[in-house]
């Protein structure tokens, strides 16, 4: 049974980190290519805001276009950290699922400080 579970622990931690894998690679292309076509993006908008004026009242697309420059570098840490949960899981490298544990535990401190420097 104890291998049974290790094996259980071992497909579902590189299943959840393939998901985030692919889902950090499909922001990042989402990212890029409103960096590279941006009047394409800004059609959205206008098309929005051509559907449904009240909701878009007072709307600063410059505020998301800026934005994605760093939706663009959290994509890509996202991407490393869950290539580090995925091939460290697999293989059952100690010092990849090291980084790995330490890269997630960095990302929640900094994720608490945040959430308290927001809300004072």
């Amino acid at each position: 049974m104890e291998g049974c579970m290790s094996n259980l622990v071992k497909y579902l931690l590189f299943t959840t980190n393939f998901l985030i894998f692919v889902l950090g690679l499909a922001v990042f292309g989402l990212g890029i290519w409103v960096v590279v076509d941006k009047p394409s993006f800004l059609d959205l908008f206008e098309e929005a805001q051509n559907v449904a004026p009240e909701i878009t009242d007072g709307f600063n697309v410059e505020i998301y276009t800026s934005a994605v420059y760093i939706l663009l570098v959290v994509s890509a840490l996202v991407v490393l950290i869950s290539f580090f949960g995925c091939c460290g899981a697999l293989k059952e490298n100690k010092c990849m699922l090291g980084t790995y544990f330490t890269l997630i535990l960095a990302m929640f401190i900094v994720m608490v400080v945040g959430a308290v420097l927001g809300y004072s």
